[in-house]
């Protein structure tokens, strides 16, 4: 059938009529009128709205969902959203937490999703909250759920608070499964490729100088232009020859802050100068 002429977009991208939003918008009113907390009702209005893209509306809704004992999750799921849109971040993590307390591992695959979707907002809550390590653990299903729309929305946003929490090398993981036109288009090869320049630094500080030289490779190959990364390569494939002749024994490590990003400075022999020292950007 002909789409109707009053359609639009849904924030999922499906076409949606919006007269019959409009229609089935006032009977609810209408319900929740008669029954102001009637859980059904209201969170049929949130999807509604949603389907709008009244976000407005959407947070001043979160007062009206906030009632616990309902065991409908789907009524939590748009609670969530509803407390994420109004600010409310610590109620967003309650109702995703209902969310998956009443369906589990349980339910449909469509209920099931909900429950992968719900620890999206959680995740967007715990950033929020500035509890980057909970988002971590409540993006990681969602990053791996090939089914998820919010899918490489979880994989960039997990990158970016491994980085936080200095796990780069998971940093990288989580970037890298990301489609490479969605790092492009949200400006994250650039720090990919910074992370990856970054790792192999603290793998010199570990005296691991075949992966810190596969790792410097990795970096110029993703478009890190930093001066250091030619002479550092140079050092690593030096001191990886000399630790497989003289079985490890080679010269020591100066320390390093990746966390500062002071730069690091690696001695090949007591007469040998370390390589440029300029602050990485």
């Amino acid at each position: 059938p002909r789409p109707p002429e009053s359609g639009r977009r849904s924030p999922e991208g499906q076409l949606v009529d919006v007269d019959s939003l409009s229609i089935v918008q006032n009977f609810l009113h209408d319900c929740l009128t008669a029954e102001p907390s009637h859980p059904h009702a209201l969170w049929c209005l949130a999807a509604v709205r949603w389907l709008q893209g009244d976000t407005q509306a959407l947070a001043a809704q979160a007062n009206d969902m906030a009632d616990p004992n309902v065991a409908e999750p789907r009524y939590h799921y748009l609670a969530a959203l509803c407390h994420l849109l109004g600010g409310q971040l610590t109620h967003v993590t309650v109702a995703c937490d209902s969310v998956v307390r009443n369906l589990g591992s349980n339910g449909t695959p469509a209920q099931r999703s909900l429950v992968v979707e719900a620890g999206y907002l959680a995740a967007l809550a715990q950033i929020g909250l500035d509890q980057p390590l909970a988002a971590v653990d409540a993006l990681k299903p969602v990053a791996l759920d090939a089914n998820s729309p919010t899918q490489p929305f979880a994989q960039a946003l997990l990158g970016n608070m491994r980085f936080r929490v200095e796990r780069h090398d998971e940093a990288i993981s989580a970037w890298q499964a990301l489609n490479a036109a969605k790092r492009q288009e949200w400006n994250l090869s650039e720090p990919l490729a910074q992370t990856t320049f970054i790792s192999a630094l603290e793998s010199i500080q570990r005296a691991e100088y075949d992966q810190a030289a596969e790792k410097f490779r990795s970096a110029g190959k993703l478009g890190c232009r930093d001066r250091r990364l030619g002479p550092l390569l140079l050092v690593c494939l030096f001191k990886a020859g000399q630790k497989a002749i003289y079985a490890g024994e080679t010269a020591p490590v100066i320390p390093f802050s990746p966390v500062s990003q002071t730069p690091v400075n690696v001695a090949i022999d007591s007469t040998t100068p370390a390589p440029a020292t300029t602050t990485q950007g």
